[in-house]
């Protein structure tokens, strides 16, 4: 008798990464998780010690500068001083001991503790070789001191005055505080500038950066930040009176370079092979209402649709770093998401909190974040348990619906955006011919960087769910191979590094993956067979039944 929870322990443990983040602030930032605070406390609980799949994830504070007023917001920290280029005792980088740095910015450009070329030299070496970051501030130049000269980050945010930020008060600041009652909504009376801690969020306009064709239907996707495993898109945000914003590639300066002290340079955004990644907006937001209506302290404000979220992954130029900027830290902070997390319908709350856990995800240095070793888990708890027996398995007696159960049960742990890359990512990886082969089939990230692709009508194409399908059945019949090998043996699966399981793994899965979709084509050929006689029925029949005859 296999002793099952001696084995998902140590089959978790050999599988399991902990992706270390650091979330940097400074000025009047807290860290400190109260209701109503004007800081990121809540966020850093969520974070640390959540779960995905084969990794989590922890989190620690640093401060570029100590609080004033509340020493207890100077506790906890790794630093009240922090500087990206400081050393631990033994000499080493202390952000390399991270995977991932988010900034939450408040001190303006030439004020506070200005980042310094040391600094920006040591975190782009850092970036390049696979550190992910996330950068935000607020209105005006909140948050320039620190972010404001970091390659990339200093492109897809307006942080300084020269790149006409968006003002705190006026007509053409960013209020993207909600009505919540008719007069509002009809401008007879003020929205309360407070709405911005209310149970209202603000609607955002996602981007669908991936799409599948089938037929003559079109299925859009969302970046993979903002996909919710069990609500759909993510497009609500916490509002705010006044906001930032990102910014379109046409108004970055996307050939700028940087050289840095220690002999560090380069291209803020390369190319590699002709292709050069850019980065791209995924989310808009938009003031309102419109037309414009009187707002308490503020006074009238005009309609402006801005772009709210960017992203920018450069892994096919060689930039192993991922980076990720928002319109406003009032996205994040305590006093804009205490009450969406507590009233009575907190569905807004949920899509908010999995943005956040989606980033951490998402800024993951390339191998950090685990999923294969997810299947092998799944051999040892339920559904799959009950129905397959590790040691005895027979391939001949497999369950025909165990793709669709796999995929089903991955899009609930991953969400459908991330289980959709999976799979095409891994078809790609373990069977790259196939890959070709079905290279109409796969979703673009993005769709059409180069513009739009018209893609003809596919009648005959079999929808991507039932190849995505075969990939994950495929996965799972090659990892009980691995696991047969394994299962007595779970110590040595603890000496392996995660260079060497993945190579494993691999090694298994490729074979796997190969065999389930070409058993799928062969099934589709057959099926193509029977409705290609069927339709040359049809196509030669006459009116009244007769058929045509056919010429000679």
């Amino acid at each position: 008798m296999i002793d099952l929870t001696h084995l998902v322990a140590r089959f978790y443990r050999f599988g399991h990464t902990n992706i270390r983040i650091l979330m940097v602030v400074d000025s009047s930032i807290r860290t400190v998780e109260a209701p109503g605070a004007f800081g990121i406390g809540r966020v850093v609980r969520l974070i640390d010690n959540y779960s995905r799949g084969c990794s989590s994830f922890s989190v620690d504070t640093a401060r570029r500068e100590p609080f004033v007023g509340d020493n207890s917001q100077n506790q906890g920290h790794i630093s009240t001083d922090f500087r990206f280029n400081d050393l631990d005792g033994d000499g080493n980088r202390i952000i390399d001991s991270y995977d991932q740095i988010w900034m939450f910015g408040f001190r303006g450009e030439g004020s506070g503790p200005v980042v310094s070329a040391a600094e920006l030299g040591q975190l782009t070496d850092w970036m390049n070789k696979g550190g992910g970051v996330f950068a935000t501030g607020d209105h005006d130049d909140l948050g320039a001191s620190m972010c404001s000269g970091i390659p990339r980050v200093r492109e897809m945010r307006r942080w300084t005055a020269s790149q006409q930020v968006p003002p705190i008060g006026g007509f053409n600041r960013l209020d993207t505080n909600r009505p919540t009652n008719t007069a509002e909504a009809t401008g007879a009376s003020p929205i309360a500038f407070a709405h911005e801690r209310d149970t209202t969020p603000q609607p955002i306009e996602w981007v669908p950066v991936s799409v599948q064709h089938v037929g003559v239907f079109s299925y859009e996707f969302p970046h993979e930040t903002l996909c919710h495993p069990a609500l759909g898109p993510i497009d609500v945000m916490p509002d705010h009176p006044h906001e930032g914003r990102t910014r379109e590639v046409s108004e970055m300066n996307t050939t700028r370079t940087y050289n840095f002290t220690g002999g560090i340079s380069g291209d803020d955004f390369p190319s590699s092979g002709g292709h050069r990644p850019l980065p791209q907006v995924i989310a808009y937001g938009e003031t309102a209402p419109a037309p414009p209506t009187n707002k308490p302290y503020k006074g009238n404000c005009g309609y402006f649709r801005f772009p709210m979220i960017s992203v920018y992954d450069g892994r096919d130029a060689g930039v192993q770093g991922r980076v990720a900027t928002d319109s406003t830290w009032h996205h994040w902070f305590d006093l804009n998401i205490y009450e969406l997390e507590h009233a009575a319908d907190d569905t807004a709350w949920r899509k908010i909190a999995c943005y956040f856990q989606n980033l951490a995800v998402w800024l993951s240095p390339p191998g950090r974040f685990r999923e294969k070793c997810w299947f092998i888990h799944q051999w040892l708890e339920y559904p799959l348990v009950e129905e397959l027996d590790i040691r005895n398995f027979d391939v001949r007696r497999i369950n025909p619906d165990l793709g669709v159960i796999v995929r089903d049960r991955f899009r609930q742990v991953f969400g459908p955006c991330a289980t959709r890359r999976f799979a095409w990512d891994n078809l790609c990886e373990l069977a790259p011919r196939i890959c070709r082969g079905l290279e109409r089939f796969e979703p673009r990230f993005p769709p059409f960087p180069d513009g739009p692709i018209p893609d003809p009508i596919c009648l005959t194409c079999p929808p991507p769910e039932i190849i995505e399908n075969a990939i994950f059945e495929g996965v799972m019949l090659s990892t009980i191979e691995f696991m047969q090998k394994h299962v007595d043996r779970a110590e040595e699966l603890a000496k392996l590094s995660d260079v060497r399981l993945e190579r494993e793994l691999n090694r298994f899965m490729a074979p796997g993956v190969h065999a389930a979709v070409q058993g799928l084509g062969k099934r589709i050929l057959k099926d193509l067979d029977k409705d290609q006689r069927m339709w040359a029925k049809v196509v030669d029949a006459r009116p009244g039944g007769r058929r045509r005859p056919r010429r000679r």
